[in-house]
């Protein structure tokens, strides 16, 4: 179980940093032809990170 743990404690920092790389390609290109395909994919991924964070809180529960 502990490792169950820290195996979604490391998929969530690793989803926090694409979400943190998409927001800096974001911020930073004037050539962003379509922002609503960047932003669809930063709410998968903090749709993502939210299920995960379910899934730890259940597992630290049992």
């Amino acid at each position: 179980m502990i490792n169950d743990i820290k195996s979604i404690d490391e998929e969530i920092k690793r989803l926090r940093v694409v979400l943190q790389t998409l927001d800096i390609q974001f911020k930073n290109s004037p050539y962003n032809k379509q922002p609503e395909n960047t932003l669809r994919k930063k709410e998968a991924l903090l749709m993502e990170i939210e299920k995960l964070k379910q899934i730890r809180n259940e597992k630290l529960s049992q």
